[in-house]
């Protein structure tokens, strides 16, 4: 490739992951996918020969979700993922301490599991994130929330849990996960199910698409855990998507978001 080819495309790279919050020693194979997917286009030139966006992907060792979202990819569940308007939205949380909170927002339309916007901050107190679903239109089915939610925090004396539920989220905490590999085999059967939107859950596919274990070259084996870097919050709220995600929840009614509650019903973030 030309020299001057080769700057472009690396300026090019290292632009959009500087707009995913990708740190490039961390995530040296962030793809070309945000980049040809804003460009509109299905490939890049490299030399005589055509580099497809899942390419970069197919090649990350160790990665457990990456052939699923190549399917995905290839079966064009990536794209538009549109939000309907008379099903509830549910919200699958990893909250960070010291860390990021990275929430999924899912709705499941007959065979469909919709993955319709991803929300990710760091350093902002639970009002923050409170706000963000306040301010968008959905109604609201589950709070999906990891176990630790119910931990007291020693500067306060309640948990995340009660906290959310003076905020008015009324959340749903999961049972301790006796074994991660579960949990990632519960993400394993979703994913053929899922839809995503490629702009508003744009970090969230990275991080999915990256999340992976480590190798140990002088052993020649993976670790038997996932690595601990930024992939993981989109990755551990996605698993509790997967193992909490309530039965029948296409057939749950949708209800005005501002229609006054009856006694013992949940506030406004809750269907």
């Amino acid at each position: 490739m030309h020299p001057l080819m080769n700057r472009f495309h690396a300026d090019q790279q290292r632009r959009f992951m500087e707009l995913l919050g990708v740190d490039e020693t961390a995530a040296p194979l962030v793809t070309r996918r945000v980049f040809l997917q804003s460009a509109g286009a299905t490939g890049l030139a490299i030399g005589f020969g055509w580099l497809s966006p899942t390419d970069a992907d197919a090649a990350l060792p160790g990665a457990y979700y990456g052939k699923l979202l190549q399917n995905a990819d290839t079966e064009r569940r990536i794209g538009r993922a549109p939000w309907a308007p008379d099903a509830v939205v549910h919200t699958a949380w990893d909250l960070g301490i010291g860390d990021s909170t990275a929430i999924w927002f899912a709705q499941v339309v007959g065979q469909e599991t919709r993955l319709i916007d991803y929300y990710e901050n760091f350093g902002v107190g639970l009002d923050h994130y409170a706000k963000i679903l306040r301010d968008k239109l959905y109604v609201y089915g589950e709070h999906i929330l990891p176990h630790d939610a119910q931990v007291a925090d020693l500067s306060t004396g309640r948990s995340r849990l009660q906290t959310l539920a003076t905020l008015g989220i009324s959340g749903r905490v999961l049972p301790r996960e006796p074994n991660i590999e579960d949990g990632i085999n519960a993400v394993r059967n979703l994913l053929p199910r899922c839809w995503f939107d490629a702009e508003k859950c744009a970090r969230g596919l990275e991080a999915l698409r990256q999340y992976r274990c480590d190798y140990d070259a002088e052993r020649k084996i993976y670790s038997a855990r996932p690595r601990h870097d930024w992939t993981s919050h989109a990755a551990d709220a996605f698993r509790y998507l997967a193992r909490g995600l309530p039965d029948g929840a296409a057939v749950q009614p949708r209800r005005d978001r501002y229609a006054p509650r009856r006694d013992g019903e949940g506030t406004w973030m809750s269907a």
